[in-house]
């Protein structure tokens, strides 16, 4: 039940609920004002891209046609259903179900159980590289809230998970969710403004 209701940070990602700035993962500086770049109706989540704190990118969260996952919206064109998954050339990008700070933390009021941080391969490589094969990644066995540390890249969520702190990630074929693309451009810093402002 948990795999399953953990595939929520799909749509939950979409959600602007606590997020205004994505900054360095170490500092928690701002790089971008979310909202200074992006109309009213587009988003920014956290993600980790090898130890920095990068966004991925959500248009239309409000529109009639946005799509929807479980019971969050995810904006217009958000999800792609119709495309290979998993695969091996497209980069995947990971949700964390363990506590992380807030600069990180994806948290929707009254949905808490589903708290989580994200983790990509690597940020866009330009304005249509978007696509992203997404996995869960719920806490392992050797799991420990009190001395969990956040994994800040791939190779440290790696580590974690031989370590048996987190869990093998699954994909949302496993959690009974069918195969689902995750659609947005990830980027860092400057490169948010200067490959994503304006229309997309």
């Amino acid at each position: 039940m948990r795999i399953m209701l953990s595939l929520v940070f799909i749509a939950a990602c979409a959600a602007p609920d606590t997020f205004d700035t994505v900054g360095s993962a170490s500092s928690g500086t701002p790089d971008v004002d979310f909202y200074t770049i992006f109309p009213p109706d587009s988003v920014i989540e956290s993600v980790l891209v090898k130890g920095r704190t990068c966004g991925i990118v959500f248009h239309g969260v409000s529109d009639p046609n946005a799509d929807t996952l479980a019971f969050w919206t995810v904006g217009v064109d958000a999800i792609k259903r119709d495309l290979p998954y998993p695969t091996k050339t497209r980069p995947n990008f990971y949700a964390i179900f363990t506590p992380s700070n807030p600069t990180l933390n994806h948290t929707v009021a009254g949905f808490e159980a589903y708290d989580h941080y994200h983790i990509a391969d690597r940020a866009s490589e330009d304005r249509n590289d978007d696509l992203w094969d997404p996995f869960i990644v719920n806490p392992g066995p050797n799991f420990n809230a009190a001395t969990y540390q956040v994994a800040t890249s791939v190779s440290a969520m790696n580590s974690q998970i031989a370590a048996g702190i987190l869990a093998t990630p699954v994909t949302t074929i496993d959690a009974g969710f069918g195969p689902v693309v995750f659609h947005g451009p990830i980027a860092c810093g400057s490169k948010l403004e200067a490959i994503y402002s304006g229309d997309h």
